[in-house]
C-alpha cells in the first residue's frame, strides 16, 4: 500500500489570520468590528502569495491594531520577504463565516 500524499506546505498569511483563527473569530464578526465587508476581511487575510490578497489602508491597519490590542500591527500585513524571516507565523486562514 502506497503512503498517502503529503499535504501542501502552509502558506504564510498576515498575522490577522492567526489572530482570528486562534480566537475562532469568523469574518462576519471581524467585518462588523472593523467596519468593513466580510469579503474585505477575507481579502486582507489571504496568503501573501495569493493574487487576490489586498493590503489594508493605513487607516484600517490602525483600526485593526486597536481592535487586536496591538497584537496585529501595520508591519504584519507585509510578507516575510519585506519584514525578514520569522516575522510571520503561519496559520490556517479564518473560516468562511457564519
Amino acid at each position: 500500500m502506497a503512503a498517502p500524499e503529503a499535504p501542501p506546505p502552509v502558506r504564510p498569511r498576515p498575522r490577522l489570520a492567526r489572530f482570528m483563527f486562534e480566537r475562532d473569530v469568523r469574518a462576519p464578526l471581524a467585518a462588523k468590528a472593523l467596519g468593513i465587508s466580510e469579503q474585505h476581511v477575507h481579502n486582507i487575510t489571504r496568503a501573501f502569495d495569493d493574487p487576490r490578497r489586498k493590503t489594508p489602508s493605513a487607516e484600517l491597519m490602525m483600526r485593526i491594531a486597536a481592535w487586536t490590542a496591538g497584537e496585529v500591527g501595520p508591519a504584519d500585513f507585509y510578507p516575510p520577504s519585506v519584514n525578514g524571516p520569522g516575522s510571520h507565523p503561519t496559520a490556517p486562514g479564518p473560516r468562511a463565516g457564519t
